[in-house]
C-alpha cells in the first residue's frame, strides 16, 4: 500500500517456483538412483530406480512409508508436496534337486535352498546291487556330490549301469579256446567257453582262476 501519494512511483514482483523434497534411501545390498534428499519442482515428475547388489533381489519399496511392491524403477507424477522413498534387499536363494535315475537311490538331502553364493550339503549316488554310479546329468562325476558357491538353481538326476566283468580266456599250444581274449560279462549273466585241441591232441587241464576244473571240453561261468 502506498499512503498519501504525492509523486510517481513503481513498483514490480519477482516469483520464484516451489520445490519439494524427496528423500531416497536404500537398505545394504542394494542402491537407489538419485539417492540422498531429491529437489523437485512444483508439478514435476521425478524417477527413481532401484538396483540390487550382486546376488540379491529387490524386497519392498516404501513410498511414504507404504509399499508398492519390490519394484525397480519408480515416479513421482506432479510433484505437489514432500515425499520418501526407501528400498530394501534380500540375498537370492536357490534350490538344489537331487533325483536317481534306474538303478540306484540317494543318501543325503535330495531338496535344498542355498543362498546365493553358499553352499549345499553332501548327497551320495547309491548304485543297486550288481551297478555302477556312472555320473550325474550335468557330467559331474563327483560322489558324494556338493554343491559349492551356488548362483543358479540345479537339478541333477544320478546315473548308474550294469557292473562289466572281465574274463580273459587264453589257451596254450594245440588248441583253442573260444571266445578267446578279453570278454566283458554284465553283473549276473553266464558265460560259457568252449575249450577245442588240435588234431592228434587231447585237453590236458583247464584252470579257472588259477585253479584246476579237470579236462573239460566247456566250462560256464
Amino acid at each position: 500500500t502506498f499512503n498519501n501519494v504525492t509523486a510517481n512511483h513503481t513498483i514490480s514482483a519477482s516469483f520464484v517456483i516451489k520445490t519439494y523434497t524427496i528423500a531416497a534411501s536404500a537398505a545394504a545390498n542394494g542402491s537407489i538412483s538419485p539417492t540422498g534428499n531429491v529437489s523437485v519442482n512444483h508439478g514435476a515428475n521425478q524417477d527413481f530406480t532401484i538396483t540390487p547388489a550382486t546376488g540379491y533381489n529387490i524386497a519392498d519399496v516404501l513410498v511414504d512409508g507404504q509399499s508398492v511392491g519390490a519394484v525397480s524403477t519408480y515416479t513421482f507424477n506432479n510433484v505437489t508436496a514432500n515425499h520418501t522413498i526407501s528400498a530394501s534387499f534380500v540375498i537370492k536363494t536357490y534350490t538344489l534337486t537331487y533325483l536317481a535315475g534306474a538303478n540306484g537311490s540317494l543318501t543325503g538331502q535330495t531338496s535344498q535352498t542355498v543362498n546365493h553364493g553358499g553352499s549345499g550339503t553332501a548327497v551320495t549316488a547309491v548304485p543297486n546291487t550288481g551297478y555302477q554310479f556312472v555320473n550325474w546329468s550335468d557330467g559331474s562325476t563327483s560322489n558324494p556330490r556338493t554343491d559349492e558357491n551356488v548362483t543358479a538353481n540345479i537339478s541333477v538326476t544320478a546315473n548308474f549301469a550294469l557292473t562289466t566283468y572281465t574274463i580273459t580266456a587264453t589257451a596254450g599250444a594245440n588248441g583253442t579256446i573260444t571266445p578267446s581274449g578279453t570278454v566283458n560279462i554284465g553283473h549276473g549273466s553266464d558265460q560259457a567257453f568252449t575249450i577245442t585241441p588240435s588234431a592228434g591232441y587231447n585237453i590236458a587241464d583247464v584252470l579257472v582262476d588259477g585253479q584246476s576244473v579237470g579236462a573239460v571240453s566247456t566250462y560256464t561261468f
